[in-house]
């Protein structure tokens, strides 16, 4: 699966953090208007909090950069705003002048602010090149001031940072030591944003793609590992306790998905005889399944049943080694069932707490579950159960006009047994666009460079980064627990 955590704080890139803390580095972040490129300077002061920063404006006023980012004056002392703009409107605050008529009077101002620090790194950002050089009359492609702030570099060791406020390859990007590329995309009405990496001296470039958000103010990055087992995995976030919170049932006549975004949109969660296409992505393996999980649990929870038809790729005993450290071993026999289709002529491997349906047709098989299904919901505590059914499964066994002949029947069957079915379809399958046109809603887990986003077609959103928490038990006899925020990419 992909684990996937939300960085609010400290949300630079490891690879970036790690070139500056020598300092006399040289880094250019470059992108169009709106993309981001100030608040990923910001956030590069908050990450680097123990070493000091001055911040030279160029476009805003120093009093309205600390009204549309008044978290940064936790960082940022007042006296290391350097005002450096064209029009000298007195501002409220006693904000320090910088001389930006000519480049001898500029250099010799910054190196003397620069060499008054007693600390031995210190980082000077630059916001924008491109307006100092407008004031004096400098053309773009003359690169006289930035050689002349890289000198600086070399001599006091101070990190220089240069936002420009161009995005095609120019000859700067051939002088400084990193690049860092910031993009704005809009794709069908929804708001993509990420970071290239696309140079660091001295450093290797691991992940040189990074989702990120701009959702209060704030740049967040996304950081996601594909992992087979996230409850082993070494680098899995420390989280705080996390506190499992019983959702009833019977409150919205609807099933939680324990995702509060989600729940929020639909005035619940799914609603209870309700027909959901749940797309994904082929390559994210089984991040679906946690993913889905809270409500699972939930469900368990309430004493309702859950039956799996597991989708292609993904063994009935993957599931079950998935979902058994959520859930203890008595409640799994009870309200956990894992059904397998037995192909007509075909040997079936037996498994424990697996049960094995006759795959004649396609009709046959959906009434031999629900009978099934039928007779273990008087061992629970009600008639609501959740069914979570691999589309590609049905589509492989029985054909995709077979499937498409029962869909129908198949979504109307959901109301009428009080089940609430979640159908798992794989982008680009024969058979989805069908699905869709019978489901109460639609929603897809897909990848994004390289990182899955979540978003709804039906009811529509825009993209969603995942942040995945997941604490493993703390003690002997305790469950793993799982907690999901969808965080808006902005």
């Amino acid at each position: 699966m992909y684990l996937c955590s939300f960085m609010r704080d400290n949300a630079i890139p490891k690879v970036i953090v790690d070139s500056l803390k020598e300092g006399g580095f040289a880094l250019q972040i470059k992108g169009k208007a709106g993309t981001g490129k100030t608040l990923f300077a910001l956030e590069l002061i908050r990450t680097l909090r123990d070493k000091p920063a001055y911040y030279l404006t160029t476009r805003v006023s120093p009093v309205d950069l600390l009204k549309q980012v008044p978290w940064i004056e936790r960082y940022l002392p007042i006296e290391n705003i350097l005002d450096a703009r064209a029009a000298r409107i007195p501002a409220e605050l006693d904000f320090r002048k910088i001389n930006t008529t000519n480049i001898t009077a500029f250099i010799k101002e910054l190196y003397e602010i620069m060499q008054q620090s007693e600390e031995e790194v210190i980082t000077l950002i630059i916001d924008s090149i491109d307006a100092i050089k407008t004031t004096m009359g400098l053309p773009w492609d003359n690169y006289q001031l930035e050689k002349a702030l890289f000198e600086i570099a070399s001599v006091l060791k101070t990190n220089i940072v240069i936002i420009v406020e161009r995005y095609d390859v120019i000859q700067l990007d051939y002088l400084v030591d990193g690049i860092i590329k910031t993009v704005r995309k809009v794709e069908d009405g929804r708001v993509l944003r990420y970071a290239l990496i696309e140079k660091i001296r001295g450093q290797k470039i691991t992940t040189p793609v990074v989702l990120f958000t701009l959702t209060g103010g704030k740049f967040g990055m996304f950081d996601c590992c594909f992992t087979p087992n996230p409850l082993q995995t070494k680098s899995v976030k420390k989280v705080k306790k996390l506190k499992e919170k019983v959702r009833k049932l019977s409150e919205k006549n609807a099933v939680p998905t324990g995702i509060d975004v989600i729940d929020n949109l639909l005035n619940g969660g799914l609603t209870i005889g309700s027909f959901n296409v749940l797309e994904i992505h082929p390559y994210i393996g089984n991040t679906y399944l946690y993913f889905l999980m809270p409500m699972i649990i939930n469900m368990v929870k309430n004493k309702r049943l859950v039956y799996f038809i597991p989708p292609s790729g993904i063994a009935p005993i993957e599931i079950k080694r998935t979902i058994q450290p959520f859930i203890s071993d008595t409640d799994f026999r009870k309200y956990i069932k894992i059904f397998k289709l037995r192909l007509p002529g075909h040997a079936v491997t037996e498994e424990t707490q697996t049960i094995s349906v006759d795959a004649r047709s396609i009709i046959s098989t959906l009434e031999e579950t629900e009978g099934y299904v039928q007779e273990y919901i008087p061992d629970t505590g009600g008639i609501e159960h959740l069914g979570i059914t691999g589309a590609d499964t049905l589509q492989y066994t029985f054909g995709a006009d077979n499937v498409y002949s029962i869909l129908g029947r198949w979504s109307a069957g959901a109301k009428l047994t009080n089940k609430t079915e979640i159908v798992i379809a794989k982008k680009g399958q024969k058979i989805l666009s069908d699905l869709v046109n019978m489901a109460d809603t639609h929603f897809a887990i897909d990848l994004k460079r390289g990182t899955p986003v979540f978003y709804g077609n039906m009811p529509y959103t825009g993209y969603f980064g995942l942040d995945i928490k997941i604490e493993g038990p703390q003690n002997e006899g305790e469950l793993a627990k799982i907690e999901i925020e969808l965080i808006p990419i902005e």
